[in-house]
């Protein structure tokens, strides 16, 4: 059985942070003793600073109002220009930011390629990517996750091999790194090299292919620099 506050001790080291000396995690920690109805509590106080009228139920009219005209009144008001006002300008729109086709790398036949494997083991499907030496993409891999990330990753492995020996060539695994969802989970099973938050894996890719990145945005899944 394991000592209290032990389990916290790898995580805090993980992070390099120094705690007082003498004390453990759950000394720092305060819980009141009204915690139970602690944020009501919090808003009491903020009601105790407000004007008399304010939060007076005053009926459902000013809702229905608000959700069959109000709402779409702000909004028309405040929205602004759509990005294009025609089709030719959204085809053109489209042309300069669509994504550049993949095209896999050509190896020379019967030499050893040698490079490193990203995995992003999403919730929804898993990537993989094998990069050489010099940071160029050799190829890659996408599948479904399908509820089993160490089935998935085997998946990934077993067709960046292929892609690499159809072209009568050999692969040299030198180093991997995970990300994503179940980013923990692989390392432990691959014995990765490293796990990076999504954010920084997307923030170190955005730092390699842009040359000013300033905003890395997380959104639901979708990633952008």
């Amino acid at each position: 059985m394991k000592e209290p506050g032990t389990e916290h001790s790898a995580d805090l080291e993980e992070r390099k942070v120094q705690l007082p000396e003498g004390r453990k995690p759950e000394d720092l920690i305060k819980v009141p003793d009204n915690r139970a109805v602690f944020c009501r509590v919090g808003r009491g106080g903020i009601r105790h600073d407000e004007e008399p009228e304010i939060g007076i139920y005053r009926g459902t009219e000013c809702l229905e109002d608000y959700i069959s005209v109000g709402r779409q009144a702000g909004e028309a008001k405040s929205a602004r220009a759509g990005l294009s006002t025609s089709q030719e300008e959204l085809a053109q729109f489209k042309e300069k930011y669509k994504v550049p086709k993949f095209y896999r790398r050509e190896v020379q036949r019967r030499r050893t390629v040698r490079g490193f494997v990203g995995l992003d083991g999403g919730s929804t499907s898993t990537k993989a990517v094998l990069m050489s030496e010099q940071g160029d993409v050799l190829c890659k891999a996408y599948q479904l996750s399908g509820g089993n990330p160490s089935r998935t990753r085997s998946d990934m492995f077993v067709s960046l091999r292929q892609q690499v020996e159809s072209q009568g060539a050999t692969l040299e695994v030198l180093g991997v790194g995970t990300t994503g969802y179940a980013k923990d989970v692989l390392k432990d099973v691959l014995k990765a090299d490293v796990a990076l938050v999504e954010t920084v894996a997307h923030t170190e890719s955005a730092m390699k292919f842009y040359k000013n990145p300033h905003v890395i945005v997380d959104v639901a899944g979708r990633t952008s620099s």
